[in-house]
């Protein structure tokens, strides 16, 4: 953008954006957002029973698949904001991929696959 207005010689830093935000009070927030936590219970309980499920599998032939939603329109939920101002967040879009990957336990990876695209009606595609 520099060069685009004819400062050549601009050189930014961490330092420069770091005063720029803080002289116009401009913070790094989340303005919505919700946390869920796992349950720790649950989290033992497997630990102590992943061992005898893989019993007598060699660890090449033991994979984890997950999938993932990847909202693909979706705004970020952080952003720069300026102090003291007020942002209200709009209707998320609900469009999305769902993506799978999975893994061996001695590091194997196989490609990701596109699972399918929800776009937030009762069409399923």
């Amino acid at each position: 953008m520099a060069s685009r207005i004819g400062l050549n010689d601009f050189k930014a830093s961490n330092g420069w954006l770091d005063k720029f935000n803080k002289d116009y009070e401009i913070n790094y927030n989340t303005y919505s957002g919700d946390s869920a936590d796992v349950c720790q219970t649950n989290v033992d309980e497997w630990k102590a029973k992943i061992s005898q499920l893989v019993e007598g599998f060699k660890p090449e032939d033991v994979f984890n698949f997950d999938e993932i939603g990847l909202f693909w329109k979706l705004f970020p939920k952080k952003s720069y904001l300026i102090k003291g101002a007020q942002y209200v967040g709009g209707k998320k879009c609900k469009q999305r991929i769902s993506l799978g990957f999975c893994c061996s336990v001695t590091g194997e990876k196989l490609k990701p696959v596109v699972i399918g695209k929800f776009l937030g009606t009762s069409k399923h595609f």
